[in-house]
């Protein structure tokens, strides 16, 4: 098709002058055969977008469903076999000391530098890894105590996002945290189990009373480390936490398959359209 041609004027012309568009021919079927060919495309289109809304209705469904279970099962309200403990004596709170900031000076290319974790890569409550910052060798060895790694504890401390939780999994470089972030360490209970709850409604509520309703929400690491949490005997901490990684993983199966079922569907559309967009040209 003409199209085929036009790309490649695009890729070794980089502009493209009026003239040119102009002189790119297009097939032109029956009036009929166009509406009809407009009809099927439209059809397809519209299919394909209540397939995408259909998903991801289900998918925000699995969310509420998951977060109500979640909050259910990490409700000990009325046990007094439960023993309440402060954030902070359960596991150390680390930020990135205000000095030792970084600016974009040292911000380095993929492979120069060490992935450093913002609030943007946690996605309700895991770890995204497809856009990423990276900062310099010489800035992340600055600040040892904030070096993150598998098993460790992510937490927002500032900005829209606060109160933003993940486990650290799967890293694919060395890390640190900027500096909307705190990293929990030397956790003494069931780490996924401190993630799920410091995830709940209960401390997520707590988490934004203390950090105000500014331009800008803070909570200090000193109040977040006052916070007191639920802590059961480590058998049901390992328990709950086995629990809820089924169910966890069952709804974000879900979610990691949503953007290949689109792209397929997509693929699909596409083929179909430029199969009813192809028309032989008659010989001269």
């Amino acid at each position: 098709m003409e199209t085929v041609e036009f790309e490649k004027q695009k890729s070794s012309v980089p502009n493209i002058n009026a003239n040119m568009i102009k002189a790119i021919s297009i097939p032109v079927p029956p009036l009929p055969v166009q509406e009809e060919i407009v009809r099927v495309l439209d059809t397809f289109a519209e299919l394909q977008a209540e397939l995408q809304a259909e998903l991801q209705a289900e998918l925000q469904k699995r969310l509420q469903q998951y977060n109500y279970y979640r909050d259910n099962l990490l409700s000990f309200e009325g046990r007094e076999d439960i023993e309440w403990k402060k954030l902070g004596d359960v596991c150390i709170i680390k930020g990135r000391i205000g000095f030792r900031g970084y600016t974009r000076d040292d911000q380095v290319d993929n492979g120069e530098g060490a992935l450093s974790l913002s609030p943007g890569n946690i996605q309700d409550g895991q770890l995204d890894y497809s856009t990423v910052t990276f900062i310099s060798w010489a800035k992340y060895e600055e600040s040892p105590e904030i070096m993150t790694y598998n098993g460790d504890v992510i937490f927002c401390k500032t900005g829209s996002t606060v109160g933003k939780v993940a486990l650290v999994r799967n890293l694919p470089y060395k890390a640190t945290i900027n500096p909307q972030l705190v990293v929990l360490k030397e956790i003494t209970c069931n780490v996924p189990y401190l993630a799920y709850i410091l995830g709940t409604n209960y401390v997520q509520i707590k988490v934004k009373s203390l950090a105000g309703v500014g331009s800008v929400p803070n909570i200090s690491q000193k109040a977040l480390s006052e916070i007191e949490i639920p802590v059961p005997p480590m058998a049901e901490q390992e328990k709950i936490a086995s629990i809820l990684d089924r169910f966890e993983t069952l709804t974000y199966d879900l979610s990691a398959g949503l953007p290949a079922e689109i792209e397929k569907r997509k693929k699909q559309y596409e083929f179909y359209r430029d199969k009813l967009l192809t028309f032989k040209r008659k010989e001269a």
